[in-house]
C-alpha cells in the first residue's frame, strides 16, 4: 500500500485539526461549559474541542513522520518563554486600548489552584499543542517559519470569538510561535501561556487595573524575548542555535538531509 506524501499529510493535519477544533467549539462547547459549571466548564471545553484535535494530532503526525513540537527545549528557551509570559498580558491589554474595549474578565470565586488548573494549565498545554505543536510543525514542512508562525496565529485567532479578543488572539500567537520555532518544542510556548493565563487571573482576582506604562513595558519584554527568539529561528537549520545543549553534526557523504523540525 503506498504511503501518503509527507506533504501531504502535513497539509492534511495542518487544516482539518483546526477546522474540527472549531466545530467543536461551535457545537459541543456551550453544552460543556454549562454541564461544567465554573471553572471546570471552560477546562472541559477546551479538553474535548481542543484537546482531542490536538492528540488525534500528536498520534498522527508522529505516526507520519513529522514533528509535532514535543523536543526537549534549551535552557535559554525556557528562559525566554518566561519573560513572553509575562510579557504577554501587557501586549494583550494594549490591544483594546488601539481596538476599543473587549469583555471583562468574569472571576470565578472558585479557590485559586482550581482556577489556574482550570483556567491557565489547561488551555495552555491543549492550545499549544495542537496550534504550536502539530499545526505549526505541520507547517513547517510546507512554506517558509514565517508564513507557518502567520498561519498559526491566525488559527488561533479563529479559536477565540471575534473582535478585539481575536487581534489580541493573532497577536499573542505569532509571539508563541516565534518562541516555538526557536525552541524547536512546542512546550516554552505551554509555559508562555499558561504564565500569561495566570497572571491575567490573578491581576483580574485582585480587581488591579494596570496602568498604561505597565502595560506597554509588559509588551515590551515580551517582544524582546520574542524577537530574541525569532531572530534566528527563521534563518539557522535546527540544531545550530546558541542555547542547545547539543548541536547538529554534518550528514555522513551521500546521506540524505535531515527532515526539518520546529
Amino acid at each position: 500500500m503506498r504511503s501518503v506524501p509527507e506533504r501531504t499529510c502535513a497539509a492534511l493535519l495542518a487544516l482539518a485539526l483546526p477546522v474540527t477544533a472549531f466545530a467543536l467549539l461551535r457545537i459541543v462547547g456551550p453544552d460543556l461549559g454549562d454541564r461544567g459549571g465554573e471553572p471546570w466548564g471552560a477546562a472541559l471545553v477546551d479538553l474535548v474541542a481542543v484537546g482531542i484535535p490536538a492528540g488525534l494530532g500528536l498520534a498522527m503526525g508522529r505516526r507520519g513522520g513529522l514533528d509535532v513540537g514535543l523536543g526537549r527545549p534549551s535552557g535559554c528557551a525556557l528562559l525566554a518563554s518566561v519573560a513572553v509570559g509575562l510579557g504577554l498580558p501587557g501586549l494583550g491589554g494594549l490591544v483594546p486600548l488601539f481596538l476599543g474595549p473587549t469583555s471583562t474578565i468574569a472571576v470565578s470565586p472558585a479557590p485559586i489552584p482550581d482556577l489556574l488548573l482550570a483556567s491557565a494549565v489547561v488551555p495552555a498545554v491543549c492550545e499549544e499543542m495542537l496550534l504550536r505543536g502539530v499545526v505549526l510543525g505541520a507547517l513547517l514542512r510546507i512554506g517558509p517559519g514565517w508564513m507557518a508562525i502567520a498561519a498559526a496565529a491566525l488559527a488561533s485567532g479563529a479559536l477565540h470569538g471575534t473582535g478585539v479578543a481575536q487581534v489580541s488572539a493573532v497577536a499573542q500567537g505569532a509571539v508563541l510561535g516565534l518562541l516555538a520555532c526557536r525552541a524547536h518544542s512546542a512546550w516554552p510556548a505551554v509555559l508562555a501561556h499558561a504564565l500569561s493565563n495566570a497572571g491575567i487571573l490573578v491581576v483580574a482576582t485582585a480587581g488591579i487595573a494596570l496602568p498604561a506604562p505597565v502595560l506597554l513595558a509588559g509588551a515590551a519584554m515580551g517582544l524582546t524575548a520574542a524577537l530574541w527568539a525569532g531572530r534566528s529561528a527563521l534563518r539557522r537549520p535546527p540544531g545550530a542555535d546558541d542555547g542547545d545543549a547539543t548541536r547538529a553534526t554534518p550528514p555522513p557523504a551521500g546521506a540524505s538531509p535531515p527532515p526539518r523540525i520546529m
